[in-house]
């Protein structure tokens, strides 16, 4: 099972997709997205929103240069979820809360 991973590059996008494989000098990414701010339609409030990266192109997989990527992380719980449904499994992992009793 491939892992999602979350890309900070070097032009400042956050990328996020399935980590295919890696090696010293490439990363593969599968479906990769764009973590955007998106204005609500209500008042001020900004979410973060979901848009293919390279939405032009008939490709879902992707070859980045290692020295392109600043850092890999794992993404917060929610973000995660988000990009399953939209563009990976449509699975929602349970988040993890405090039972209060």
């Amino acid at each position: 099972m491939m892992s999602i991973k979350l890309l900070r590059m070097r032009s400042g996008e956050d990328v996020i997709g399935e980590l295919a494989d890696e090696n010293s000098e490439f990363i593969n990414l599968e479906k990769p997205a764009v973590l955007m701010p998106m204005q609500n339609g209500r008042g001020n409030s900004v979410q973060m929103g979901m848009v293919p990266w390279q939405p032009f192109s008939k490709n879902t997989k992707f070859t980045v240069p290692r020295d392109w990527v600043v850092t890999i992380s794992d993404p917060s719980e929610d973000v995660e979820n988000g990009y399953r449904k939209t563009y990976g499994s449509g699975i929602d992992v349970p988040t993890s809360q405090l039972l209060v009793g």
